[in-house]
């Protein structure tokens, strides 16, 4: 499946979810800053995503929850900015997020602006790219990582 056309049923997911005018929803909009999206929503948009896709989404692998005290833990975090022990973890739960210009000011707060359309189409283009290499079984087995979400 093509990008384009994972772009073009993810912005349908999306509207089906948040209510948000499809001519809104961008490659770039941010899901809780631009889409206003909730913790409640998500939910939501991982249940319609895997109906759309035919795909498998385990629990807190597409959205985050950290451990618990994985912000207050100073190997993680220190002033409010991941620190490289940090920002291998994020990057481990979530490769298909765009770490291009947030390694450049790894501010916790702005955690949540990594997660965008973009990433949605990408991590969709993987897990169908995964389901076809193996028959199916599309998890990377990430489970679940704790109580903290987005949003």
């Amino acid at each position: 499946m093509k990008q384009e056309e994972i772009m073009t049923r993810v912005k349908r997911v999306l509207w089906e979810a948040l209510g948000v005018d499809e001519d809104e929803i961008t490659a770039d909009s941010k899901l809780v800053k631009d889409l206003a999206a909730e913790s409640i929503d998500f939910s939501d948009i991982v249940l319609k995503l895997e109906r759309e896709f035919k795909v498998s989404i385990p629990k807190c692998e597409l959205f985050p929850s950290f451990p618990e005290g994985f912000f207050d833990d100073s190997a993680n975090n220190e002033h409010g900015r991941l620190t490289d022990h940090g920002l291998l973890i994020l990057k481990r739960l979530f490769p298909d997020l765009d770490f291009s210009q947030f390694v450049k000011d790894p501010q916790v707060h702005l955690i949540n602006d990594l997660f965008t359309v973009s990433y949605l189409v990408n991590y969709i283009a993987r897990k169908i790219s995964v389901n076809r290499d193996v028959g199916g079984f599309g998890s990377t087995g990430l489970g679940s990582f704790g109580s903290i979400a987005l949003g």
